[in-house]
């Protein structure tokens, strides 16, 4: 089985996601053909390209795990320091009271 994403790097594939559907969209509603009814023809390519591109993703990801080393200490890093900002916020409510 595929490694699923850290949590740090489903934001940025979020991100990716959406700027990808807006700019297809954004481009297939100038076409007066179309018009606005391009929006179904439209999420489903966006998501058949999002498949095919995780799918590769994913089995290069498997394949070649030493490749993709930084993205996951990198993304342990920022989980480390998110617990960290959490635990100072809850201390700092808890001086608060």
């Amino acid at each position: 089985m595929a490694p699923a994403l850290p949590a740090g790097l489903i934001g940025r594939e979020a991100a990716a996601c959406v700027l990808l559907g807006a700019v297809l969209g954004g481009a297939r509603a100038l076409f007066p053909e179309k018009g606005r009814g391009a929006f179904l023809p439209d999420v489903l390519l966006v998501g058949a390209l999002l498949l095919i591109g995780l799918t590769y993703y994913r089995i290069d990801w498997a394949r070649h795990p030493e490749k993709y080393q930084d993205l996951v200490e990198q993304a342990e890093k920022d989980e480390q320091e998110a617990a960290q900002r959490r635990a100072m916020r809850k201390l700092s409510k808890k001086k608060r009271k």
